[in-house]
């Protein structure tokens, strides 16, 4: 998931956006203190950004990250997972389980998803467990905004060939 090139800084905000990216700056900044879980779903691109940026900030003030739902580590601070609309039965059932032990701890969950999560395919359970944080939607912004932004990510595309 990791993509070092995604920051903060290189993120272009919109109407549609800026709420999750406004939250997720704070998260980076304090993980586990106002919101200790985060949802995120909506636009694919700007999503993973944002979860990257997150990520990044992290690591470069050493919190220990972990991005796999099967091998966290005790000292892990930080849980973020992209996509969890793949997760199997069984991994949705233990996130579940790790939501409540992370927050009740004082650590970070940053999950994400294309989709909301009264749209996606989990649990009641682990939806209510999801809300005890907060969820925010990239909503999508006009057609020419949308163009302009993906002009924005050509440079990090095009970088990466």
């Amino acid at each position: 998931m990791k993509n070092k090139e995604y920051k903060f800084n290189n993120f272009k905000t919109t109407k549609g956006n800026n709420l999750a990216f406004t939250i997720s700056k704070e998260v980076a900044k304090q993980p586990g203190k106002k919101y200790s879980s985060l949802f995120i779903s909506g636009n694919n691109l700007e999503r993973t950004h944002l979860l990257n940026a997150i990520a990044n900030e992290l690591e470069e003030t050493n919190h220990k990250v972990s991005y796999d739902i099967n091998n966290i580590k005790d000292n892990t601070e930080v849980l973020i997972i992209d996509n969890i609309e793949n997760l199997s039965s069984e991994e949705k059932d233990k996130l579940t389980k790790i939501i409540k032990s992370f927050i009740d701890n004082n650590k970070q969950i940053v999950l994400g998803s294309i989709t909301t999560l009264d749209e996606l395919n989990i649990t009641e359970e682990l939806k209510e467990t999801i809300l005890w944080g907060i969820s925010v939607n990239i909503e999508n912004d006009t057609n020419e905004a949308n163009n302009e932004k993906i002009s924005d990510y050509n440079w990090l595309n095009n970088k990466e060939k």
